[in-house]
């Protein structure tokens, strides 16, 4: 376009009408296809404040029962009853997901509300499901304990501070199973996952679940990935077997000795078994020098041995335990090749826990490297 000297180009501004004859913009954005707008309503976040588009026209009234996310950032009574709304299947619903702020007050049972909302939620057969409650929901009994239907098609079930039980069905389809804080009807719960892939079970007490009379048990024959930290409180034996476990993660705070720990899993590819020790009643101890922590793991760069970190602390009290030997013995739930030692010393003799260790017939056979750190007490001794 050429412009004569002197003059400017204008762009005509676009009238905008309202369709009802008023000042106003026309409404745009319900004219959009559904697929948009369910997209819109999906960036909100959360399936409440989806709903309350509801009242700015009959286009967008229910709309967001046809969301494939079902997110919710709070827990309500009227819950289940929206629920029940959300169109039902096949390949309806992706995610169910309840997040209840930790600090939320509640004038009614919790849980209660879960269950039924949970219950509402099977003919929708989310293939996965994320529940995070609040503490109350894991220190309350009673009313609080939340009743786990069956979800036949869910392939990840991630549960966060949740006593549940578990009555009946299986979970055929579950391939991934999370749950932190509390555990509940964990024992009810596996032997209805058949093919169970991945278990991680994280921050939980021994005594909701776990221990089944002083055992914890994990008898898995699908499972592939196994990832456990938890507190050793009322365990007397851990018992794994697992013929298809390829990464085993473990990590324990011992406040007593187990009298034996048996892992069965051939095919095992990579691990991290961690164990700590504190000093109420889990004593392990070779004359003054007392164990704090046992480590096996591999490292992340390519070619890393296997090893073996065992840290000791040297303490001027010699009780008559002798059984650090024995402890570390039970431990050995796979072959190494480095043995490192982490000494935290007063004073300088160390060479007779460095060959009480070497004499273990598995460390002395497969050792290739030896590796010993000393630390020096800060504490002063009169």
């Amino acid at each position: 376009m050429e412009l004569s000297p002197g003059r400017r180009l204008r762009f005509a501004q676009p009238q905008l009408c309202c369709p009802s004859g008023g000042g106003g913009e026309p409404d745009r954005i319900s004219s959009l296809p559904q697929e948009l707008l369910l997209l819109i309503l999906a960036l909100m976040g959360c399936a409440a404040t989806a709903a309350r588009t509801s009242v700015l026209s009959r286009r967008w009234r229910d709309l967001w029962t046809h969301l494939r996310q079902i997110v919710f950032h709070n827990l309500a009574p009227s819950i289940a009853a929206a629920v029940g709304r959300v169109r039902g299947p096949p390949a309806a619903v992706s995610l169910l997901e309840v997040r209840v702020p930790n600090a939320s007050r509640h004038p009614w049972p919790v849980g209660a509300t879960a269950s039924r909302l949970l219950r509402a939620a099977v003919r929708l057969q989310p293939e996965e499901i994320v529940l995070i409650f609040p503490w109350s929901v894991e220190s309350e009994g009673g009313p609080n304990l939340v009743r786990l239907p069956c979800f036949q098609q869910t392939k990840s079930l991630m549960m966060e501070r949740l006593l549940f039980y578990c009555p009946d069905g299986e979970f055929t389809a579950l391939r991934t199973l999370s749950i932190s804080y509390g555990l509940g009807g964990l024992h009810s719960l596996l032997p209805r996952c058949p093919h169970l892939r991945v278990l991680s079970l994280k921050f939980v007490n021994d005594g909701y679940g776990l221990v089944q009379n002083g055992l914890i048990s994990l008898h898995l024959p699908s499972l592939q990935e196994l990832f456990l930290e938890t507190r050793i409180l009322h365990t007397d034996a851990v018992d794994i077997v697992a013929p298809l476990l390829k990464r085993l993660t473990v990590s324990v705070g011992a406040y007593k000795v187990v009298s034996s720990i048996s892992v069965s899993a051939p095919v095992l590819e990579k691990v991290s078994w961690e164990w700590w020790y504190f000093e109420a009643g889990s004593i392990v101890q070779f004359g003054p020098w007392r164990l704090q922590r046992l480590w096996i793991h591999r490292g992340e760069r390519q070619g890393q041995l296997l090893s073996l970190h065992i840290h000791a602390s040297h303490s001027w009290f010699i009780s008559n335990q002798d059984n650090l030997a024995q402890e570390v013995e039970k431990h050995m739930v796979v072959d190494f090749a480095l043995l490192g030692l982490r000494l935290l010393k007063a004073g300088h003799v160390f060479g007779a826990l460095v060959f009480h260790l070497l004499g273990i017939n598995r460390i002395s056979r497969g050792v290739q490297r030896l590796k010993i750190v000393l630390e020096r007490s800060l504490a002063i001794y009169s």
